[in-house]
């Protein structure tokens, strides 16, 4: 069975017929450095078999697929009944004893984004370049940031070095490695706002906690963004302090009609709060100043 948990998922949800599948339960036999065989189709005709009596599952609810990178003769594929269904490189068989078990031939898929990902494993060149090609125009959230990491090591290895990756006892951790130290080594030679393009602001913090964010500024370049902001804040404190010591001084209100008052005022700024200023100061007793308070609707300003 090939791949990891996150490769799974990614073929499930990306590969043409794959993401077509009901089935509950996927079996994935991948041939890479072996071409597709008779022994090959025996022994995936026995997984199929077997997963199902093991797990006791109807037929209908798994379904099992063998990815070829080299392209299967057709002399191999009649003797088994496999033809070609209206998905190019996707075979079905007509043999009752494989009608569960699609071949699909990774150098004949069409070259679309559900299909980039696992092409890049197809044993022509032509083919590997131009899925990776196709990826590296997709957005960043078309696969994930380890898919990301694995598909630049890949490139490197299949690429630069010309090699089959699995003759040389390369790992998927290796892979992992490469690609992450060659992505950043790459993000590290480009501008700033090469490196910010098409990504929002929110999505750029959201990634960091708040502590993050304000060490890389000193402690005057923080506070210049906030200026203006809490020379606001300080004169509408301010506003409110002078309302309640109209009050006070007009009405002597007890130090708990103070406090509630204090409270509602909290909802008010700017222009409203140097209304309500007036409004204490031409209130002719602390009751009216609250009946008038009350009416008040508290309208940003």
């Amino acid at each position: 069975i090939f791949g990891s948990a996150d490769v799974l998922r990614h073929l499930h949800t990306k590969l043409v017929t794959i993401r077509h599948s009901t089935a509950h339960h996927i079996l994935i036999e991948f041939k890479y450095t072996e071409s597709l065989d008779e022994q090959a189709i025996a022994k995936t005709h026995s997984y199929d078999t077997f997963y199902r009596i093991y797990q006791e599952l109807k037929e209908n609810e798994v379904e099992t697929f063998i990815l070829s990178s080299k392209t299967p003769r057709d002399k191999l594929l009649n003797r088994y009944g496999y033809r070609l269904t209206d998905w190019p490189g996707v075979y079905k068989s007509d043999n009752v004893m494989l009608r569960n078990i699609k071949v699909l031939v990774l150098n004949e898929l069409q070259n679309e984004p559900h299909n980039a990902f696992v092409k890049c494993f197809a044993s022509r060149q032509n083919q590997v370049e131009e899925a990776l090609k196709l990826i590296k125009g997709l957005d960043t959230g078309f696969l994930s940031d380890s898919l990301w990491d694995f598909l630049a090591g890949l490139q490197r290895y299949i690429l630069k070095k010309g090699e089959p990756i699995m003759r040389k006892s390369v790992t998927v951790e290796d892979i992992l490695v490469s690609g992450k130290n060659h992505l950043q080594a790459y993000l590290a030679k480009l501008p700033l706002e090469e490196r910010l393009r098409g990504i929002k602001p929110e999505e750029i913090l959201s990634r960091y906690k708040p502590e993050e964010v304000l060490s890389q500024y000193k402690p005057e370049e923080v506070l210049s963004q906030y200026k203006p902001y809490l020379a606001q804040n300080q004169q509408q404190a301010e506003y409110r302090v002078l309302v309640g010591r109209t009050l006070q001084i007009r009405f002597k209100p007890t130090t708990e009609q103070l406090q509630a008052i204090q409270e509602q005022l909290q909802k008010f700024k700017g222009e409203t709060l140097k209304a309500l200023d007036e409004l204490a100061l031409t209130s002719a007793t602390f009751a009216e100043f609250e009946e008038q308070l009350a009416k008040i609707q508290p309208f940003p300003d």
